[in-house]
């Protein structure tokens, strides 16, 4: 089921032609891939194409009206508002819980920005003193931010300078896909968006269309 899922996930994201090509915590409306499904099953059980049958892979083309099926059930039995699409799987859970509790609470998107600077950064020191910076300098002017809020901009600062080692002239560029399409955790695709912005901005400056 999981990955039958997620083809649907991605025949959703082709009907309404979203940008990002990424199931890893992708959020919609229940009550609207509740109706995709119902569509799916429909086509289906009349032996016609169903909505985005041409975008599915081969291998999964004839299990997704089953996997419709089951997923719409749920969806109405539920009442979900929403419905967030994962990447991973049974294999992650196993391993996760393989774990200690110490490592179970470390937060996967900072661990894969400290990383990432690390490996991409002139001075991955600096962006920790970045984030204590605009710490202190939000505290200072009293902005008050959400807990999420906070969590992106540390993460931001940590990234930061990501693109020192590319050419200059396509360093926003791929710093940008480097968020955006990157196998990082943790976050949604909100998040993302405002992470990709936030070094188009440190790049490419305000001006730039993203």
């Amino acid at each position: 089921i999981g990955g039958t899922w997620r083809s649907l996930a991605k025949v959703y994201q082709v009907q309404r032609r979203y940008p990002l090509h990424m199931v890893q915590h992708y959020t919609v409306k229940g009550p609207d891939l509740a109706k995709l499904c119902d569509a799916i099953v429909e086509a289906a059980e009349t032996n016609k194409p169903y909505p985005g049958m041409d975008t599915t892979s081969s291998s999964r083309r004839d299990l997704i009206p089953f996997g419709a099926a089951v997923l719409g059930e749920v969806v109405k039995a539920g009442n979900f508002k929403n419905v967030v699409f994962s990447a991973l799987g049974v294999r992650e859970g196993y391993l996760y819980g393989l774990l200690d509790a110490a490592e179970q609470q470390v937060d996967p998107l900072v661990q894969a920005a400290e990383e990432i600077s690390v490996l991409r950064s002139r001075s991955p020191l600096h962006a920790h003193d970045l984030v204590g910076f605009t710490d202190n300098f939000l505290s200072a002017i009293g902005f008050a931010e959400t807990e999420e809020e906070r969590r992106l901009r540390r993460v931001a600062c940590l990234i930061s300078d990501i693109g020192w080692r590319g050419h200059p002239d396509y360093r926003g560029e791929q710093s940008i896909d480097m968020v955006a399409y990157g196998s990082m955790t943790g976050v949604d695709h909100p998040g993302r968006a405002f992470l990709a912005e936030v070094l188009a901005v440190r790049y490419m400056g305000l001006k730039q269309k993203s």
